[in-house]
């Protein structure tokens, strides 16, 4: 039998692969460390944009390039072969609830996701106020709304908005 150090990995996905020695971390625990690392790292992207006002280039690299980069760079990494191995898909509603609670790795999958876009989102409501002078008074909780409940955000942003362009 071939010793686990020496086999190659074929699989798209360091978290699924099957040559790691199981005394090193689990699916779980990688899945785990993933989660964690990620959300901190959306949430100091979203601490950027929020607290960064006075330095619009570093809010552009960090909020707009960079934290959405990794964060896609890691749901490439993870989603592809999680969801050619999971049942379930996007043709029904069951069909995504099947998908959704297939794997864990789909859920922080998805999740990744949501942390990328909402940040891009977020970050698009302080330029497109910046062009129509829309105060940081109107800004500030849409974008915190779009943290906490994404396309809620971006619709209370266009309210403000239009409220604000009858001024």
């Amino acid at each position: 039998m071939t010793p686990v150090s020496a086999r190659r990995c074929w699989s798209p996905c360091l978290w699924s692969c099957s040559c790691w020695p199981q005394a090193a971390w689990s699916n779980a625990m990688w899945l785990d460390a993933l989660f964690t690392g990620m959300s901190a790292l959306a949430a100091a992207g979203w601490a950027v944009l929020l607290l960064g006002r006075r330095w619009p280039r570093l809010q552009q690299a960090v909020c707009a390039v960079v934290v959405p980069a990794l964060l896609a760079l890691a749901y490439a990494a993870l989603y592809p072969a999680l969801y050619v191995e999971s049942p379930g898909g996007y043709a029904s509603i069951d069909d995504l609830r099947i998908l959704l609670n297939a794997d864990r790795g789909i859920v922080v999958a998805a999740w990744l996701h949501y942390l990328a876009f909402d940040l891009l989102v977020g970050w698009w409501m302080g330029q497109d106020a910046s062009q129509h002078t829309i105060p940081q008074f109107a800004v500030v909780p849409c974008q915190l709304i779009t943290f906490a409940f994404g396309p809620l955000g971006w619709l209370a942003y266009l309210v403000a908005r239009v409220c604000m362009a009858q001024r």
